[in-house]
């Protein structure tokens, strides 16, 4: 329950500072940003073969209690460590390919702003995964499996 009431505070918050900004949340929204991060995401959570531990930490962690072994929980920790950094590389590989973009269109100057904003959300996609999702989660299961560690 404190993990979902905590997305939802994050998504009040950052809704009504762009509100208090004089823009709309509409304006944050971007396909193609949200896909260059999730899809890196998902790459790398294939690559790594981690499906399982994935699927059985994203089960787990809108649960109050665990119900995962030592070794499950120490494995979901690692994925989230891996969806952490992933997240904050897909955010950073997205904002260079937006530069790329507006460096080969600097020729047609009225690219090089929505260019500029897609380069610059898909770092916000990619930091509010890490923070809101991957970095709790990893500390979380970490945290279980200590304490199970000492009963």
């Amino acid at each position: 329950m404190h993990t979902l009431c905590g997305i939802v505070l994050w998504f009040i918050i950052f809704t009504g500072c762009v509100i208090i900004a004089g823009s709309t949340p509409l304006m944050l929204f971007d396909v193609p940003s949200f896909l260059i991060v999730a899809g890196f995401d998902l790459a790398a959570l294939l690559v790594s073969g981690g499906t399982g531990d994935f699927a059985r930490a994203m089960k787990q962690l809108f649960k109050k209690d665990a119900v995962l072994t030592k070794d499950e929980l120490l494995g979901a920790a690692a994925v989230f460590g891996l969806m952490n950094a992933c997240s904050i590389y897909g955010g950073i590989l997205g904002f260079v390919m937006g530069l790329v973009l507006m460096l080969a269109s600097v020729m047609n100057p009225e690219n090089i702003g929505p260019y500029m904003a897609v380069a610059c959300i898909t770092v916000v996609y990619g930091l509010s995964l890490s923070i809101l999702i991957f970095l709790p989660g990893r500390s979380r299961f970490i945290r279980l499996a200590t304490s199970m560690q000492k009963n």
